[in-house]
């Protein structure tokens, strides 16, 4: 009975794993289909950068047009935007997207960042120390605001069956009040995307709002985001 347990167990580990795994490479090839959006204009006398993970470099969308970049861009078209963000970035590689700009060079600063680190299980301590060195980075480099954009609920993407459903919508909620802490600690203003199931409006139809990789947003779902949770902040800090 034993070893027909621990079998049973094993297989369906294995089968979580396989069933990640190929979304996660259907990520990546998308990851390739995409250029994160940027808009150099030496006319333009104010700069915002973006740095973070794959939802800002674009993954999911057709045209970065769509993407939050194309989208900020549109709504506030007197910025220079320099978007730095890498696909499957985590906290601890937002260091180096920030290197080799001069104090104050920016207005504004957006990070969009905690998907790998909810995925990864980064613990709050090593996200607490990071982001305190790298708050003294962007005070420096930001004349303006600097805004957190983080996780969504991961939990509820449709490839995702219980209980790691579970475990993941436990995980997304902590790592969301772990931000919220780091804003506040650093003067940050924090945008979290996490919803719970029955409040979320990005996964009721999910077939309108994901991309092939059941992990990023399409177009649709960059615009419901963006007017959704974002666009909100941005209209006042702008």
């Amino acid at each position: 009975m034993t070893s027909y347990l621990i079998t049973s167990i094993a297989i369906i580990a294995a089968f979580y794993m396989c069933r990640m795994a190929y979304y996660g490479y259907k990520s990546k090839v998308l990851g390739k289909t995409v250029t994160p959006f940027t808009k150099y204009d030496k006319k333009l006398k104010k700069r915002l950068l973006l740095i973070g993970d794959s939802t800002v470099y674009g993954v999911g969308t057709t045209s970065s047009d769509c993407s939050y970049g194309g989208q900020i861009a549109h709504d506030f078209p007197n910025y220079e935007i320099h978007n730095r963000a890498k696909n499957a970035a985590k906290v601890s590689d937002l260091m180096n997207q920030i290197d080799h700009f001069p104090p104050h060079f920016f207005d504004h600063t957006i990070i969009f960042i905690g998907g790998m680190d909810t995925l990864h299980f980064t613990t709050k301590r090593k996200l607490m120390k990071t982001f305190k060195s790298l708050s003294t980075k962007l005070h420096i480099l930001t004349k303006g605001s600097v805004v957190i954009v983080s996780v969504n609920n991961v939990g509820t993407v449709p490839f995702m069956l219980s209980p790691l459903k579970q475990l993941y919508t436990w995980r997304s909620r902590k790592v969301s009040s772990y931000f919220s802490e780091i804003a506040n600690e650093n003067g940050f203003t924090h945008v979290p995307l996490f919803r719970e199931k029955a409040e979320d409006e990005f996964t009721k139809d999910t077939k309108q709002t994901l991309a092939l990789d059941c992990i990023h947003p399409n177009d649709n779902g960059y615009r419901l985001l963006y007017r959704s949770f974002l666009y909100p902040t941005l209209k006042n800090s702008l």
